[in-house]
């Protein structure tokens, strides 16, 4: 069965605000919501709306495609490049430049002969 797309919205925003070292009480602090709220949207128990994700994608530092990337695209390579992509997407910009020239500069090598 596949999971909901709220529950996965939710995980994407506890897994990027993790990631950034934030509580709960922080991000909504910073977005003006309760930290229940939050809490809610992260489990997958309450959907929010679209000016609520931007404003939450905001307050992470990331756009608004970190947050709904894997609910846009197939991919065809069995998730990989998806993954990746995703990985990437939930850092800070200025590190998704630094990891993008990693990821060019691993390719370069394996691509070599």
């Amino acid at each position: 069965m596949e999971t909901p797309v709220n529950q996965k919205i939710g995980m994407r925003i506890r897994n990027i605000r993790k990631t950034q070292g934030l509580t709960q009480e922080q991000l909504a602090e910073s977005v003006s919501l309760s930290p229940s709220y939050i809490s809610r949207v992260e489990t997958g128990n309450s959907t929010p709306s679209l000016e609520c994700l931007c404003k939450i994608a905001s307050a992470l530092d990331v756009g608004l495609q970190a947050i709904l990337y894997d609910l846009l695209l197939t991919d065809t390579t069995g998730g990989t490049a998806q993954e990746i992509a995703v990985t990437v997407s939930c850092l800070p910009p200025r590190v998704q430049k630094l990891a993008l020239e990693y990821i060019k500069s691993l390719a370069s090598c394996l691509a070599e002969p």
